[in-house]
């Protein structure tokens, strides 16, 4: 079966390489800066950014024939690197790359995401900074129990946890939208 992009695209094929472009980070007027996009047939550079798009659920005879016609099409080593890196950054931190995921897989991360919230808001953990700093004052520093001071440190690293947490289930949300909305 031959993976589908998730997305409703614009009917125009210039729109259609203006979506895919802002997509994956790779404006097309920042890019003439590794290389003219512009000078390549649309068709040409539309199944280049769809190549990219759809790099990580393709066969690997798929995948060597995207990596084939970014070096054939695309001018210059600061082009053909900028693509293959589009390519390379999910590898990294797939946050980096939420298009290059399935729905499914955005989905379950979301799922996941949800619990890690849920469970963390039952441990009281909705930080804000005046709810951080009301902690550190509980009790003095020697007593012992439930009252007890924590550590700084552990509350900045929890807090900071929470935080980059939530960004990231913001950015599925995002993701999600983004792909069921139309054009």
């Amino acid at each position: 079966m031959q993976p589908s992009l998730p997305y409703r695209l614009p009917e125009t094929v210039t729109g259609q390489i203006d979506f895919l472009c802002q997509l994956i980070g790779l404006p097309r007027n920042s890019f003439n800066a590794y290389g003219n996009l512009s000078a390549i047939p649309d068709d040409v550079a539309l199944e280049i950014l769809t190549g990219i798009v759809l790099y990580h659920h393709l066969h690997r005879h798929e995948q060597s024939q995207v990596l084939r016609l970014i070096h054939q099409q695309m001018q210059g080593r600061p082009a053909i690197s900028h693509a293959i890196a589009k390519i390379t950054d999910p590898m990294v931190n797939p946050m980096w790359g939420l298009w290059a995921k399935t729905t499914a897989e955005l989905e379950a991360d979301l799922e996941f995401s949800e619990t890690v919230s849920s469970i963390l808001g039952l441990a009281g953990a909705g930080f804000s900074v005046p709810s951080l700093y009301q902690m550190t004052k509980k009790s003095p520093v020697g007593s012992r129990g439930p009252g007890v001071r924590t550590h700084p440190v552990l509350l900045v690293m929890i807090w900071g946890f929470y935080y980059n947490h939530d960004a990231g289930r913001k950015e599925i949300q995002q993701e999600l939208v983004r792909r069921a909305r139309s054009h």
